[in-house]
């Protein structure tokens, strides 16, 4: 079985969750989805920003900012928890993005391949 098919989304609320078994399998979830509801990037859309945050119980969200032609700016939540290979913390405001000693995605990302 091809990885596209095994890697998938769901929308849960405002958080789309993604079932990937790595994150070769779920990073281009996160991007097809956004292009399927936004269009093309760089043309209905650009990338502004990305963030990690923690979700409640023991999860991660990875939060991705992206500005629409007309101008419009949006966040973009995923729960990235199943792929992503961390076990999540507890801070009151559940957001990593502030906190100096959170790890990026990119770090997350290369500490599950090690």
């Amino acid at each position: 079985m091809s990885r596209a098919l095994q890697a998938c989304y769901e929308v849960q609320g405002d958080i789309i969750v993604i079932h990937a078994p790595d994150s070769a399998g779920g990073v281009p979830v996160e991007y097809s989805y956004i292009e399927a509801i936004y269009g093309v990037r760089d043309e209905d859309w650009k990338f502004v920003r990305q963030r990690l945050m923690r979700r409640e119980p023991g999860g991660w969200l990875d939060v991705i900012g992206i500005e629409l032609a007309d101008g419009t700016e949006l966040e973009l939540r995923f729960d990235i928890t199943e792929f992503c290979g961390l076990s999540g913390g507890s801070d009151e405001s559940g957001d990593a993005g502030d906190d100096d000693d959170a790890p990026t995605i990119g770090e997350i990302l290369n500490k599950k391949k090690v």
